[in-house]
């Protein structure tokens, strides 16, 4: 699986650079690559990681996770939302 995560890593920049260059074709076969490894990934950790995970939390662990508010492990946004992490001169 750790291998596969490397391939979607590999992938995935195929998808804004297409975007760039306005090719709907581009786009279209890195999307169906990308698919093509996600597809079989997704089912693999939904049908032996998760039940895994779930099984080393046991009720307690779970339970406290159901717990947690819906927005814990999003992303913050960056600072001014544009990227540069403040150091773009952008904000003053």
């Amino acid at each position: 699986m750790r291998l596969e995560h490397q391939d979607v890593r590999r992938l995935l920049p195929a998808l804004p650079e297409a975007l760039l260059r306005l090719d709907a074709t581009g786009f279209e076969a890195a999307r169906v690559r990308l698919m093509t490894v996600l597809g079989p990934h997704n089912a693999k950790e939904e049908s032996i990681l998760y039940p895994m995970a779930d099984d080393m939390l046991g009720p307690e662990g779970l339970d406290l996770i159901a717990s947690l508010p819906k927005n814990v492990g999003e992303v913050a946004a960056p600072v001014g939302g544009c990227g540069c992490g403040g150091r773009g001169g952008c904000h003053g």
